[in-house]
């Protein structure tokens, strides 16, 4: 309803047929080495999601963006990145965001660990003179563990 100073008045209805409350669904991320000129760099992250509600089934406004934290607090949304594979070079605990264009957010948790192996036994966890081994040096090239 609107009304101005001379005491003329109208109303007007407006009905919103797609109001997107739904966040984001997250698959299951897949976690593949990076390797650049023979040498693991760090890990790619792929992230599948949707806008779809799981309640209703519809489509909501889409997916907008991904970002990959250490914390439990996102990067501002106009900083994340569009595409759905996320980079890291360090492996750990990491939360991956995924948001849509109505700004719902959602966020899984994911543990990325490397398991060099020798003989068939992980290397990782093992020690040298009571110090944790971080890398090992096989053909000239550094593996991370």
């Amino acid at each position: 309803f609107v009304k101005d100073a001379a005491d003329n008045s109208a109303m007007y209805k407006y009905t919103i047929w797609n109001l997107d409350n739904s966040v984001p669904r997250i698959g299951t991320i897949a976690v593949t080495d990076k390797i650049e000129n023979g040498q693991a760099v760090g890990w790619n992250i792929t992230v599948p999601a949707d806008d779809v509600s799981a309640k209703t089934g519809t489509s909501g406004s889409g997916i907008k963006g991904y970002a990959i934290t250490k914390s439990s607090v996102m990067n501002a949304p106009d900083t994340c990145q569009t595409g759905d594979t996320l980079f890291t070079p360090v492996s750990g605990k990491y939360r991956i965001w995924v948001y849509d264009n109505a700004e719902n957010i959602s966020y899984k948790d994911v543990n990325i660990t490397s398991d060099v192996t020798y003989n068939g036994k992980s290397l990782r966890g093992m020690d040298y003179d009571g110090k944790s081994l971080t890398y090992i040096m096989y053909n000239g090239k550094r593996l991370r563990l």
